[in-house]
């Protein structure tokens, strides 16, 4: 999973919240706003590449 370092992830333990569901998650939180994909298309890109091919 992905969120936002500055928006969501500023307020909220994400990964905390979502192994509560989904005890075996993975991801990390990246420098932008709201967007990920539009703010950060490279790291976003990655992380589903590696996701999808896992």
């Amino acid at each position: 999973m992905l969120w936002s370092r500055t928006g969501i992830g500023s307020a909220h333990d994400v990964p905390g919240i979502w192994r509560q569901r989904a005890p075996d998650i993975t991801g990390r939180a990246l420098d932008c706003g709201h967007f990920l994909a539009e703010e950060q298309p490279q790291p976003t890109t990655e992380a589903l590449r590696s996701f999808l091919t896992a």
